[in-house]
């Protein structure tokens, strides 16, 4: 069986990233490929790979005996048995990577999803080079819904990134705001597809999603915020509270056993919540698979760009599946949104599904 590498942000302590890792694998998988995700490593040498595994190993062993005292630990646990899910490839990324024995291994390298295109993140040329697979022959250079990040490059960043992306030899992206910026580099318009985790339909999602301890008794309302929940939103969250009476559940709460969540307990979260309210992307999107009501909220207390640039990400995806109203507005009407048809947003999310997966199906034939 042919082998597809998955080159994305490894970022083990964030469940928007684990979750559209491990979607996207499953999707390329569901082809026939037997699909691996690729590490890189900051290190000089197979010497230093070694070591670091080692420690790694050594590391999971000490919280797994400790981890019941302390919500980091059963976090880290948590999101180290979500990525049980994912394959990793046991060949990595270093300084002195034999290249051409990687390409070799693999038909195709897929880059994508989240923000592994955004140019704030890229501080080495290697960053570019890794993200951008040029390390690989054009032919089998794919990338399926990476994100810039960022709604304008800078000149240099515009001249750095200009060849990288005429190289690919199919290419698609997550956001408009994206496609603009390759158009402008390279006058080629190219394809926006969903993120990876909306290709997969909620009875799949259903089959990894667990249970967390402690899980509440009553009804609840959840809410998920990267950002600052303002005075504004507290007022929003106490009259959710008392109008349906339900329990709050904070996941993102440091010093609340809720903390311990990680990415199997966030969809079990949100596939029984009453309603969400959130500024998080992935929080909305698993929302909508699982047709729960919920309220976006502008994000606060961020970088002035990144916040925007959130709130952009959000935009696009109110646009994309027909969600007007979930917008939060003071005098938006809560009964409507409690109440919500989603008939609209299923007929729109299958005809983005079929675009999507027909894209990435296409692009590894």
């Amino acid at each position: 069986m042919e082998k597809i590498a998955i080159i994305t942000i490894t970022d083990m302590s964030n469940i928007g990233n684990r979750l559209q890792n491990y979607a996207l694998q499953k999707k390329i998988n569901d082809v026939g490929y037997c699909c691996e995700t690729v590490l890189k490593y900051p290190l000089s040498d197979k010497k230093n790979i070694c070591y670091v595994l080692k420690k790694r190993i050594l590391n999971r062993l000490k919280f797994i005996l400790r981890f019941a005292k302390d919500n980091r630990r059963m976090r880290q646990y948590n999101f180290y048995q979500f990525n049980k899910n994912i394959r990793f490839s046991n060949t990595h990324i270093y300084r002195n990577t034999d290249y051409a024995k990687l390409s070799d291994k693999y038909r195709f390298f897929v880059c994508g999803s989240d923000q592994i295109w955004n140019p704030n993140f890229l501080k080495y040329e290697t960053d570019f080079s890794y993200n951008f697979l040029s390390f690989v022959p054009d032919e089998k250079r794919v990338a399926y819904a990476p994100s810039f990040g960022v709604s304008k490059l800078t000149e240099t960043q515009a001249v750095m990134i200009k060849k990288k992306v005429s190289d690919f030899s199919e290419i698609s992206i997550r956001e408009r705001a994206g496609a603009e910026i390759i158009y402008e580099l390279t006058l080629k318009e190219v394809p926006v597809v969903l993120d990876p985790t909306l290709l997969l339909d909620r009875s799949e999602w259903e089959m990894v999603e667990k249970r967390p301890k402690g899980f509440p008794k009553s009804e609840y309302m959840l809410l998920y915020f990267l950002g600052k929940i303002t005075p504004e939103y507290d007022q929003l969250i106490n009259r959710i509270k008392v109008d349906y009476s339900l329990e709050i559940i904070n996941i993102l709460d440091e010093t609340s056993n809720l903390y311990s969540t990680g990415p199997s307990e966030f969809i079990y979260y949100i596939h029984h919540a009453k309603v969400i309210l959130t500024d998080s992307f992935h929080a909305s999107v698993f929302s909508v698979i699982f047709e729960k009501p919920f309220i976006i909220l502008k994000r606060e207390n961020q970088r002035v760009d990144h916040k925007n640039d959130m709130n952009s990400r959000l935009e696009n995806l109110v646009q994309i599946l027909n969600l007007d109203g979930h917008e939060y507005t003071p005098d938006m009407d809560l009964q409507e949104i409690m109440a919500y048809d989603f008939t609209k947003t299923r007929e729109a999310l299958k005809r983005q599904k079929e675009y999507s997966v027909d894209f990435l199906y296409k692009a590894l034939s």
